[in-house]
């Protein structure tokens, strides 16, 4: 079981809720995965694939809080695999719900009770950036069609760290920079995987930040003698918003732009 704890990437500092006010109902979350592609001797982030999941679980939808800028907090989950204790299927949403882009368009299927996602890597657009994705619309969704996710503000940039191309070993130390122009958040991830589940997290919000080092303190948080296949670092630009929909509703909407630096 992961034992969630909170501290100052130097330093502690207390824990922190999400800071919003009432938990939404829905959620609408596009996760755009990049990788590092040249054009010449320029490095830039092109898009790999999309994954979409959406959410319903009325009054009851769990928060996906991050900590304080410059702080961290261990066993985060921040990739919703369902719509938690308090999920429902209103009658009139179907098994499918049909999404569309300014590039692509496809299905979400219903995996759970009010959990409908995409998790096959979506279409492959590898090299074009995530401004060029666009939002993700909602379109056979009753209540919330329509509905869509912010447009990337920018497409950003991570920076090749060589340490890190090779894999990640325990306690290696390096530095990653990276440009996130306009995005809401930027927070980054450290994940102890196994079977590609995460076993450990360790999650840190670098917002305001132009780069983030990888220091004895996080591994400290981490169970050395744990089994994994690799350790991965995930750098992830976020932007969000609530809309409220004619009864009343809140949705969260959210677009992230997420780049493992093993994939640079």
């Amino acid at each position: 079981m992961l034992v969630s704890s909170l501290f100052a990437l130097l330093g502690c500092a207390p824990e922190n809720g999400d800071g919003s006010g009432a938990h939404p109902d829905a959620r609408l979350i596009s996760n755009i995965h990049t990788l590092g592609c040249r054009d010449a001797s320029y490095h830039f982030l092109g898009v790999e694939s999309e994954e979409i999941s959406f959410e319903v679980a009325p009054d009851a939808l769990e928060p996906l809080g991050l900590p304080e800028p410059g702080t961290c907090q261990s066993g985060l989950d921040l990739f919703p695999m369902d719509a938690g204790p308090g999920a429902g299927n209103p009658d009139d949403l179907s098994a499918e719900v049909v999404w569309t882009a300014a590039q692509s368009s496809g299905t979400l299927k219903r995996r759970s009770t009010g959990f409908w996602a995409s998790f096959d890597g979506g279409t492959q657009l590898t090299c074009i950036g995530a401004t060029d994705i666009g939002g993700v619309e909602l379109v056979n969704a009753s209540d919330y069609s329509g509905i869509d996710t912010p447009s990337p503000p920018s497409d950003g940039n991570v920076e090749p760290v060589a340490d890190a191309i090779d894999g990640i070993e325990f306690g290696e130390t390096f530095e990653i920079p990276f440009e996130a122009p306009n995005w809401d958040q930027v927070w980054v991830q450290l994940r102890r995987l196994r079977n590609v589940e995460a076993w450990e997290t360790l999650t840190c919000n670098v917002t305001g930040e132009d780069s983030f080092t990888l220091g004895p303190e996080h591994w400290a948080e981490m169970t050395e003698d744990m089994s994994v296949d690799e350790n991965q670092l995930l750098v992830v630009f976020e932007q969000s918003r609530d809309e409220t929909l004619e009864d009343g509703q809140v949705m969260e909407t959210v677009t992230r732009s997420i780049t493992s630096a093993a994939d640079l």
